[in-house]
C-alpha cells in the first residue's frame, strides 16, 4: 500500500506519520492488547521502519524509533507481505516513509496546530478504594489539568539548480506546558506544580538527478 502526498491531505492524521498506515488493510493500532501497530496480526515488534532509506526501529522495544511529522512527508509504504530480501529482519511488516523534496518552483507553508484543555470537556468521576477503607470504593472527581499544546511550523522547498537539484526544510516545535494544582491530605495544603515540555521537529534533505539513471540524496530529520 502506497500514500502519497496528494492523499495525505485529505485523510484524519495525528503528527507521527505512524498514524497514516492504519489506511493499509490488514493494519491496526493495537493499543491494549499490543501496545503498538499491528500488520495482519504480527506483534508491534515484528515491524520494521525506515524513513529515506534509513532504518530506523527502536532496538529496545521494536516500535518506530524516529517521529517524522505528517506536514513533513511525501509518501508512506506499508508492506505486509512478499517484501524483498533487503526487508529480511522484518516478520511482521515493512512501513518506510519517504520525506517532501524540493521542486523547480519555490513553494512554502506556514502552519500551527493547537488543542488543550480549555476545549476539552469536563473530568469524568474516577472508583477508587478508601484511603482510610480498603474495604470500600468511592467515586472522586479530580481537578482538570491547565495544559495545551501549540506547534507553529514552517515549510520552504525550491531549485538549487533548476532540473539538476533541489532542497526542502521544515520546521515544527512543540510546547506543552502544564498546571496540576493538588491538595495534600496530610496537611491540607494546596500546591500548583509546572511541567514544560518542548520538542523540536527539524528535517532537511538536498536531492541530485545526475542523469536519467542516478539521483543522489542527502536528508536530516
Amino acid at each position: 500500500t502506497s500514500i502519497r502526498d496528494e492523499a495525505l491531505n485529505q485523510m484524519p492524521k495525528g503528527r507521527d506519520y505512524t498514524s497514516l498506515v492504519t489506511q493499509a488493510p490488514g493494519v491496526n493500532q493495537e493499543t491494549s492488547k499490543f501496545g503498538g501497530i499491528s500488520i495482519d496480526g504480527a506483534a508491534p515488534g515484528e515491524n520494521v521502519y525506515i524513513v529515506d532509506g534509513a532504518e530506523t526501529t527502536n532496538l529496545q522495544s521494536g516500535i518506530s524509533g524516529k517521529t517524522v511529522i505528517t506536514d513533513f512527508v511525501d509518501e508512506v509504504q506499508v508492506k505486509s507481505s512478499g517484501y524483498a530480501a533487503e526487508f529480511g529482519g522484518a516478520t511482521g511488516g515493512v512501513i518506510s516513509t519517504v520525506t517532501r523534496s524540493g521542486t523547480n518552483t519555490f513553494r512554502g507553508d506556514v502552519f500551527t496546530y493547537y488543542s488543550g484543555s480549555s476545549l476539552n470537556g469536563d473530568s469524568r468521576p474516577s472508583l477508587r478504594l478508601v484511603p482510610s477503607n480498603s474495604n470500600a470504593a468511592e467515586y472522586v472527581t479530580y481537578a482538570k489539568d491547565k495544559e495545551h499544546t501549540l506547534e507553529p511550523g514552517l515549510t520552504l522547498g525550491g531549485p538549487i539548480k533548476k532540473d539538476k537539484a533541489w532542497f526542502f526544510i521544515g520546521y515544527n516545535p512543540s510546547f506543552n506546558p502544564l498546571d496540576r494544582t493538588v491538595t495534600a491530605r496530610a496537611n491540607g495544603v494546596t500546591s500548583t506544580y509546572n511541567q514544560k515540555q518542548t520538542r523540536q521537529n527539524l528535517t532537511a534533505n538536498i536531492t541530485s538527478q545526475f542523469n536519467e539513471k542516478t539521483r543522489a540524496r542527502l536528508a536530516f530529520t
